[in-house]
């Protein structure tokens, strides 16, 4: 059993639905990190399976694991409610059918001295490549932002150490149901609304592992309705001060959209004539 002699320096918040395939490897990869001195806040999301089983054999093996069970509501409610239980300064987000390189906490943590959020970069497991670019260095808010809304920085929740105070604001998981593509996106937005220095780094911290059939391989943004619902929460997250200096970036990103969306518009109705 490890024991947790000191307060932990880092909360990993593990939302768990159905994952019984996958969840001892995640488990293992934080269980086994460099960095000993976490907790490991197990969050399930109403299993119908064994995950809640495995977690409870984790949790026999080491003190530092807590469980804690809600009626399925959606990983984003999953997230919230293990930061309402997490005890640490810092928060992390891991995904049950993703895993941690073995000295991802140590890195991101020997960043996090007068800064509000370290973003780390992610090693990409499965079909299609990682696209974003590596950065290492210091940013503003509205820097951050822009780099969020134009692809330069990856946009998923996790590969991040965040403040506990910042996501404490309850507007930040305040995104309605109907969105369930981007709603990451949205979140990293109001978490940076709260932010006041950033700091990325160069360092793999996270590996993610997209399966074939996963939800997020569906693309929503083939619908327009879905595009302007999500545009319109997008935009609400930030202040008019803000909107003024995002404008710019903003409508660059809409105009990409928008084209993409004709595109796959456009093959829907040749593959529906038999021209594709």
């Amino acid at each position: 059993m490890v024991e947790n002699k000191e307060h932990p320096l880092i909360s990993i918040i593990v939302p768990v639905y159905n994952a019984e395939k996958y969840l001892d490897s995640c488990i293992n990869s934080i269980v086994n990190q460099t960095l000993k001195n976490i907790e490991i806040i197990l969050i399930d999301d109403g299993s119908s399976d064994c995950s809640y089983g495995i977690m409870l054999k984790w949790q026999a093996r080491d003190s530092r694991i807590k469980i804690y069970h809600q009626a399925n509501n959606g990983v984003t409610s999953a997230r919230k409610k293990g930061v309402e239980f997490a005890s640490c300064l810092w928060i992390a987000f891991v995904d049950a059918d993703d895993q941690l390189p073995q000295n991802a906490l140590t890195r991101l943590y020997s960043f996090a001295k007068d800064v509000d959020l370290v973003v780390g970069q992610v090693g990409y497991v499965g079909p299609g490549k990682w696209s974003f670019v590596t950065l290492d260095e210091k940013l503003t808010q509205i820097e951050y932002i822009k780099k969020l809304y134009l692809d330069i920085v990856h946009s998923v929740p996790f590969a991040r150490l965040i403040k506990k105070s910042i996501l404490l604001d309850p507007f930040v998981f305040d995104i309605p149901k109907e969105i369930t593509h981007g709603e990451d996106t949205i979140m990293n937005y109001r978490i940076a609304t709260r932010c006041k220095v950033i700091r990325t780094i160069p360092d793999v911290v996270y590996t993610y592992i997209i399966r074939e059939g996963s939800a997020s391989r569906q693309n929503k943004f083939a619908s327009l309705s879905y595009c302007r619902l999500y545009e319109k929460n997008e935009w609400a997250s930030f202040s008019m001060a803000m909107k003024k200096d995002l404008l710019f970036v903003r409508w660059q990103t809409i105009f990409k959209r928008r084209k993409r969306y004709l595109k796959m518009h456009a093959k829907r109705i040749l593959r529906k004539i038999g021209l594709v």
